[in-house]
């Protein structure tokens, strides 16, 4: 499916959600909130405009916890964009050290040596083979406050339903997650009750789902991987020794995994 078709589909499953100021669960979402204030709501998929056009590319999706659009009030994000190729935040950065080390495998490219801009910048091209998503849609709170945003129960709940969405018509054959903490109640519960009962762990470093890959199945019966990392943010992630002793070992499981599927690296 191109990414024409991709978008149609997704803007038609987020308009049963959304409507034209409010995601349709805002009122029930904010109960029990201490601060009602919205920053953003009706959050969407950014999509790479190269995405799924390549078979002999992965598909690859990331999940953050939650969309950043600057000191932002009260914002409707109204349509679906492309991932950026210019932010250099901290977890941006997690993010495209992630998706060059596993995409140069497929693009006649050494991997990333470190995290570092100078270093990622060589890797521009992956930007737009991804599509990137995020746990929360809605966020709340003061215009200013950028950290440890409230998530209501009713968040945790509704937005995993529309997540999930997003997953089925994007159809990964990567899932990135990097989140650690505030992982909605029974995220990850969820996630092997939806897609194929029993996961299957192919690598970890030994604490769950911090740094692991297991391999589940879409409705469709098709297998894919979901690659846990630690949040971009996180100090150790840019670190040597967690990223040659804990999270290349784990991309390194997923590429061989890929291989299986029958996506050949250079």
């Amino acid at each position: 499916m191109n990414e024409t078709l991709l978008s149609q589909e997704l803007q038609k499953m987020y308009e049963k959600y959304y409507n034209e100021n409010s995601c349709k669960f805002q009122h029930e979402c904010m109960e029990g909130l201490c601060d009602k204030r919205i920053k953003f709501c009706c959050d969407k998929v950014k999509l790479g405009e190269q995405y799924g056009k390549d078979p002999h590319m992965p598909k690859i999706v990331c999940v953050g916890l939650e969309g950043k659009y600057g000191k932002c009030e009260n914002e409707v994000i109204k349509s679906i964009s492309s991932p950026s190729d210019e932010v250099w935040n901290p977890h941006y950065k997690g993010v495209r050290y992630v998706l060059a080390y596993l995409l140069s495998s497929f693009a006649n490219k050494e991997k990333p040596e470190n995290s570092r801009k100078n270093t990622l910048i060589e890797y521009q091209d992956t930007i737009s083979q991804y599509a990137l998503t995020n746990c929360y849609k809605c966020a709340f709170g003061g215009p200013t406050k950028v950290r440890g945003l409230e998530h209501s129960k009713a968040m945790q709940r509704n937005c995993q339903e529309i997540l999930f969405n997003e997953i089925d018509i994007l159809q990964p054959d990567v899932l990135i997650i990097q989140i650690v903490n505030n992982k909605p109640t029974n995220f990850w519960e969820n996630i092997i009750t939806r897609y194929g009962g029993i996961e299957r762990r192919i690598d970890d470093d030994k604490n769950t789902n911090n740094t692991s890959v297991y391999e589940l199945k879409h409705t469709s019966g098709k297998p894919f991987l979901v690659v846990w990392t630690y949040h971009g943010t996180w100090l150790r992630f840019h670190g040597e020794e967690y990223r040659r002793q804990k999270l290349n070992p784990v991309l390194d499981a997923t590429l061989e995994k890929l291989n299986e599927y029958g996506f050949k690296a250079d």
